[in-house]
C-alpha cells in the first residue's frame, strides 16, 4: 500500500467534509458551488474505491479459498457431532421417559394408600407392599442438555396479524414498476427525490 497517497486521499476527504460544513446554500452561486463540491466529493470516492478496491478483491479472494477450506476439515467433525448429539439426545431422552413413569407410578401408590388409610382399609386387610424406585435423572458429564421451544405452522389464516412480516422486497418491486398507479390495499406509493451526480470529473481544489 502507497502511505503518502493514502495520506493525500484522507486530506482531500477531510477538506471536503470541512468544506462542505461550512458552506451554506443561498443563492445560485452557492448552489452552483455546492453542486462542484458534490461531483467532486463523486470523484473523490471514486479516488479511493479505485486505490483500495483490488487489495479488498484480492483480500476477498483469499478469505474466500480459506473458508471454503476450512468448511471441508470442518464438515465431517460438524456431522459426526450432529451424529453423536443426536444418538446422546436419544439415550437420555428415554432415560428421562422411564424417570417420569417411575415418578407417576410412585405418586398413584401414594394416592392409592392415602385412600386406603383414609377409608380404615389397613385395618381389614394388608396393603400391597410394592414400592416404585425412581431412578436418579442421568447426566453426561462435561455436557448438559438444552431444551428449545421451535414451532411449525397448522393454519396460516389464524396467525394474528401482528406475527406476520411485510414482504418489503416484493412491495418495492411493485411500486417501482408501477409508480403512482399501484395498487396494494393498505400501501401508500409516493415520490422521493434525490441528487444524483451527471457531470464529469471536477477539478481538485483542495
Amino acid at each position: 500500500m502507497d502511505k503518502e497517497k493514502e495520506t493525500k486521499l484522507q486530506t482531500r476527504g477531510t477538506n471536503a467534509l470541512d468544506y462542505a460544513k461550512a458552506l451554506e446554500v443561498r443563492d445560485e452561486k452557492s448552489k452552483g458551488a455546492a453542486s462542484k463540491a458534490l461531483a467532486l466529493n463523486k470523484d473523490i470516492q471514486k479516488d479511493v474505491n479505485d486505490y483500495f478496491g483490488p487489495t479488498i478483491k484480492k483480500a476477498k479472494e483469499l478469505h474466500s479459498d480459506l473458508v471454503g477450506k476450512k468448511k471441508f476439515f470442518l464438515d465431517p467433525l460438524k456431522k459426526s457431532e450432529d451424529i453423536l448429539k443426536q444418538k446422546i439426545s436419544g439415550y437420555l431422552q428415554e432415560q428421562e421417559r422411564i424417570r417420569q413413569e417411575a415418578i407417576r407410578k410412585a405418586r398413584e401408590e401414594e394416592e392409592a394408600k392415602r385412600v386406603a388409610q383414609e377409608e380404615g382399609e389397613e385395618e381389614t386387610k394388608e396393603l400391597p407392599a410394592t414400592i416404585t424406585i425412581i431412578p436418579e435423572e442421568t447426566k453426561l458429564e462435561g455436557f448438559h442438555m438444552r431444551k428449545y421451544w421451535k414451532w411449525r405452522v397448522k393454519d396460516l389464516s389464524l396467525i394474528p396479524r401482528h406475527y406476520l412480516m411485510i414482504d418489503s422486497t416484493t412491495i418495492t418491486a411493485t411500486v417501482t414498476a408501477l409508480k403512482e398507479k399501484t395498487d396494494i390495499p393498505g400501501i401508500e406509493a409516493y415520490l422521493e427525490e434525490s441528487i444524483s451526480q451527471s457531470r464529469g470529473k471536477q477539478k481538485d481544489p483542495y
